[in-house]
Parts: C-alpha cells; structure tokens; sequence
C-alpha cells in the first residue's frame, strides 16, 4: 500500500498532499479553527492567510497536483476533442489539467493569482507546451473584463469568448453567492455553444455511510479554512439554468 501510493515509482505518490496539510492545514486549523466553528467563517480565508508565502504557495499546489494526478488522464478524456479549443481554466492554480488540454491541442488561458500560477509556468515549460497567464482575482469584475477583452468579448468578434471555462475545486471554495457570481461570469465568458465544465466535491444522498462521513469531514474542512463548503447539485444547475446554460 505504501508503495503505491507514497512512492515516486507507485501509481500516485500522494506524499505532497499529506505533506500540505501537515505544514499548511493543520496550522490554519489551530489558528482560525474554533472561530469558524463558533461564527461560520474563518475570518480570512487559507489562500489570504498564506498571503505572498512562495514556499507555502509551492507546497499547497504540489499537494493540489499529487492529489489530481489520477484524475488528469480520465477528465481530459471526458472533455473530449479540445483540439483548437479556447480553454479558460479559472482558479487553475498547479496547471495540471491545463497542460493537458494544452497537449491536447487546445489554447489555455490560465486566470489565478500570482503566486499561485506559479507552479502552472514551471509545469508549461517542463511540458513543452505554451500557455496564456493572466494574474488576478477571479472574483472581480476587472479581470474578466481583461478576460473578456482577450476572447474578443464586446469587440464583434464572431464567435467571440471561450468554448470550455474550466471551474475545477474552485466553487467549494466560496460561499452560496460568491459561487453564483463565477457560475454568472463563467456563463458570460462563453462563446456560442460553449461549455463549462466543474469539477468538485458534491453533496452525497445517503447511498454510503462512510462516505456521507467522509463528504462531511471534506464540508467542515472547506468551512473552516474557507468558509465554503461542499456543493448542491441542484442549486449549482439552478444557477446555470438562470445564466442560461443547459445543464
């Protein structure tokens, strides 16, 4: 078992990602912990707690690629043909899939802060693959209309904007009405018959109860370092339906 999954030659070394919570989580927790369980938030969350720490930055979004390395191969697959796509990938941080799709023929935009778009570039380069980086907040009006002025939005482009917006474990992130908004700004920065594509942790139905338990460890966590939490399916695709996606 250890093996496999924490060694380099396994099928996914997942020592990064305990690696990320032992030295990042963890000490969130003890330190804003007891307060996001008494008030419901945090007070600021884990990635404005790290701040411009470049090592903290680094160690989390090596976590974040260990523990997606199984997923990379199967999403890019579910996807389907991307050749010659305009991929935006929205809070993509360790540009995994990104590089992906990339090798796969599509043209990434990549929308994240700064440090944390950081390890993206490393993996660009280290894949031979050319990506477009754009720094900022994700939840401002002012970096999807720098967004938008790349994809031609409000310019008469034909067809202008993106044909895939990638929302991958960044909804979790937010609470109900910030995830709304990105559901909205998502939808407008979509070409014609564009997609958008999320990826996350949803609520569960009761159909196991180690994981419901499991589901509810990971809604706590997001709570507490976050002040989000885990995803309502229904309300998700309501939203989309109001932004005038087919789900």
């Amino acid at each position: 078992m250890a093996s496999r999954w924490l060694s380099p030659d396994g099928d996914a070394n997942l020592v990064p990602f305990a690696r990320f919570w032992v030295e990042v989580v963890f000490p969130f927790w003890r330190e804003r912990g007891a307060r996001a369980v008494r008030e419901g938030d945090p007070g600021e969350t884990l990635y404005d707690w790290l701040g411009d720490d470049e090592a903290a930055w680094a160690t989390a979004q090596a976590g974040f690629r260990a523990a997606a390395s199984l997923l990379i191969e199967p999403v890019g697959d579910a996807l389907g043909d991307v050749s010659d796509a305009r991929v935006l990938d929205v809070g993509s941080g360790h540009g995994a899939y990104a590089v992906e799709l990339a090798r796969r023929g599509a043209s990434v935009t990549l929308a994240d802060r700064g440090p944390a778009l950081e390890p993206a570039r490393t993996a660009a380069d280290d894949a031979g693959v050319r990506m477009t980086f754009v720094e900022g907040d994700y939840r401002a009006d002012e970096l999807w209309q720098r967004l938008g002025e790349r994809a031609g939005i409000g310019n008469e482009v034909p067809d202008a904007g993106f044909d895939l917006v990638l929302l991958f474990n960044v909804l979790h992130g937010h609470r109900p009405d910030e995830a709304a908004a990105l559901l909205d700004y998502a939808a407008a920065a979509l070409a014609p018959g564009g997609r958008i594509a999320i990826l996350d942790q949803f609520e569960r139905d009761g159909g196991s109860t180690v994981a419901d338990a499991g589901v509810a460890l990971l809604d706590l966590t997001y709570r507490i370092t976050l002040g989000g939490g885990t995803l309502d399916p229904d309300a998700v695709n309501r939203r989309l339906g109001d932004a005038g996606v087919t789900t």
